[in-house]
Order: structure tokens, then C-alpha cells, then sequence
């Protein structure tokens, strides 16, 4: 009790054993006169819950782990140039050592630490934490999604005036968007009304529609307008324009789901939508260039036919050169007179 060297279960198995130990060892003549003798199935069952809960037991491992985990955390979260080098070392000094009572109480624990608390130490370790808890969360995914469905009080409470926090919380339902049923009601409003106010937030937010495919027509309507009367002498315009993050995102959940025809859509629309010269160019360079070799027919004559209107997309300062890339591929599909048709971007 002083140590805390125990779980329950593993006391229980203890004082189990000891009586069974005294059973046998201190025996009482029954009325055959044969003394008690505990079958194999008895004697193997108490060796492995022994074995299991104490004798072979890290003994870091015990239920006051959680103070020394996250000090071992601190210590060596500058150590690792990559998440996977950390997941390596997690595994190697932890991971492989812990029982499913354990994987709870230092996940629950840690995301209260991530997405509840705020102190100074939170802050400043709140990035290496989420890495952990992302590793902790992937090695024991079945555990824990059960865990989250039975203490959905204590996994929806967050701190929900932090930035940062949301982010996290975002970021972890984007990659685990089964998650989010799962949370109170309350805090799916307040998640919902976090993202609506931040484009950010929103690219990832996936798991509030009913597909990933529904959910890419969405931010093509969110993140783009038509200028009725031409401003800027285009026809289009950004209402926000994604980061190579954003996109390497959604490539990656495009192509998880099935829904990459969709994805190129979104790409080439983000481009044609261009309201400056060097967002054309920095459009290009992340929505087109990587994907252009991929597109349909028809995605590739929307594309050009697009782009061709769009005086932002042609006449920029790179615009040549880029749309060269595309020559062969375009008369591949298109036939060999698009230079005359689309005059302006070759």
C-alpha cells in the first residue's frame, strides 16, 4: 500500500496463492483421510499469474508508472530526429512490458495531460506528448478504442479556449476518426464550432461528413468564389489556400479512402481558383505538378480550359514553363492541337 508495488488483480492472485499454499502445506485429514493436493490446471494458473504480474515484471512497470514515464518522456524528447526512432525506443524500454491495465492508466492519463491540462510543464512538452500518445494509441488500438467508448466522460473533457489543443485533438480524430462518436455530445459542438472558425482546422476535419468524398466537395465550395464582376481580371478567387501539408494530408486520406478522382478535383480547381500570379505559381508547384500525370481526359480539359481564362494562371511568371510539364501528357490525351487551342498558357 506504501509502495504502490501492486495492482489489485496481482494482490488478489497473491493472497490466492498463499492459501492455497497453506492449504496444502498445513493440511486437514478430510473424511477419505487423503490430503488436499491442487489439480495441474490449479498449480499452472497460480505459476503464470506470478509470473505475469510480478516475478517477470519490469519493475518500473507498476501502477505508479506514470510520474517516471512522462520524466523519461521529458528527458529524451530532443533525442530522436524522427517519430518512428521514438516509437523504436518506447517499444524497446516500455511498450513491450505493458498489461492492458497499464496501456489504460498511462493513455488516460496522458491525454488528460495533452488535452486538459495547461500548465508550464504541459506546454512545453505538449508536442513530444501527443507524438507519444499518437504511438501509444496505433501499438494498442482495439485496447484503447474500447477504453475511449467506456470513460467518454473523461476523454471528451478538453480545454477548448487553446489553439494548440484543438489542433492536437483535431489532428488525432483525422487520423482516427472512428474516435468521434464516441465523444459527449458537447464536445462535438465545440470541436464543430472550432473548425467552422479556422480553415486550418477544417481541411482535416473529415470525420464530420459522411465521406471523405463529401468532405472534399465541401472545402472546394469553402475555399473558393466566383468574382462576379471579374475583380483582378480573373474569375476566380481563394477564400484560403492550403498548405503542403494540407494537401500531402489530404493525398493521404484521398488515397486511403478511394477517393483520388476527387482529390485531383479539388487540386486542379485550387489552382484555376488562383487570385494572384504567385499563388499560381505556388499552386502549380503543389497541386498540379506532383498529380498532372494522373488526371482524366476530362480533369485534364477542365484544367487547361480553366487555366486558359484565368489571367493569373497564364501570365505569371512561371506560368510558361510549368504548363510545358504538361504538353505531352495533355496531347496524349487532348490531341496534338492544344497549342493552338490554349494559346494562352502555351
Amino acid at each position: 500500500k506504501e509502495a504502490k508495488l501492486l495492482e489489485n488483480d496481482v494482490y488478489t492472485h497473491i493472497t490466492t496463492l498463499k492459501r492455497y499454499r497453506n492449504l496444502s502445506g498445513h493440511p486437514v485429514l478430510n473424511s477419505l483421510e487423503i490430503l488436499y493436493r491442487p489439480n495441474k490446471e490449479i498449480v499452472q494458473s497460480l505459476m503464470i499469474n506470478m509470473l505475469e504480474g510480478l516475478l517477470t515484471k519490469h519493475p518500473l512497470f507498476t501502477k505508479n508508472v506514470f510520474v517516471p514515464f512522462m520524466m523519461e518522456i521529458e528527458r529524451i524528447k530532443n533525442d530522436f530526429s524522427t517519430e518512428e526512432r521514438l516509437e523504436i525506443y518506447l517499444e524497446s524500454k516500455f511498450l513491450v512490458h505493458f498489461n492492458k491495465e497499464l496501456v489504460e492508466y498511462i493513455f488516460k492519463h496522458l491525454w488528460k495531460s495533452i488535452f486538459k491540462n495547461n500548465g508550464e510543464k504541459e506546454r512545453v512538452n505538449r508536442n513530444v506528448n501527443y507524438k507519444v500518445l499518437l504511438i501509444i494509441y496505433r501499438r494498442f488500438e482495439e485496447i484503447l478504442f474500447e477504453f475511449i467508448k467506456k470513460e467518454t466522460t473523461h476523454f471528451s473533457n478538453i480545454l477548448d479556449e487553446n489553439g494548440l489543443i484543438l489542433e492536437n485533438l483535431v489532428d488525432f480524430l483525422a487520423e482516427y476518426p472512428n474516435v468521434y462518436p464516441l465523444l459527449k455530445e458537447h464536445t462535438r459542438q465545440i470541436l464543430t464550432n472550432r473548425i467552422i472558425a479556422d480553415k486550418k482546422l477544417t481541411v482535416k476535419s473529415y470525420f464530420l461528413a459522411d465521406s471523405v468524398k463529401e468532405h472534399l466537395a465541401k472545402l472546394n465550395k469553402e475555399f473558393h468564389s466566383t468574382n462576379e464582376y471579374l475583380f483582378y481580371n480573373q474569375p476566380n478567387s481563394h477564400n484560403y489556400i492550403m498548405s503542403e501539408q494540407d494537401i500531402e494530408f489530404l493525398f493521404r486520406i484521398c488515397k486511403k479512402n478511394d477517393a483520388l478522382a476527387e482529390f485531383y478535383d479539388l487540386m486542379i480547381s485550387h489552382y484555376y481558383h488562383s487570385g494572384h500570379y504567385s499563388t499560381a505559381d505556388r499552386t502549380f508547384y503543389f497541386c498540379i505538378r506532383p498529380y498532372f500525370k494522373e488526371f482524366s481526359k476530362d480533369q485534364f480539359e477542365l484544367l487547361l480550359n480553366e487555366a486558359n481564362s484565368n489571367h493569373q494562371c497564364y501570365a505569371g511568371r512561371d506560368a510558361r514553363v510549368n504548363h510545358k510539364m504538361l504538353l505531352e501528357v495533355g496531347k496524349r490525351l487532348l490531341g496534338n492541337d492544344i497549342e493552338g487551342k490554349y494559346k494562352n498558357l502555351f
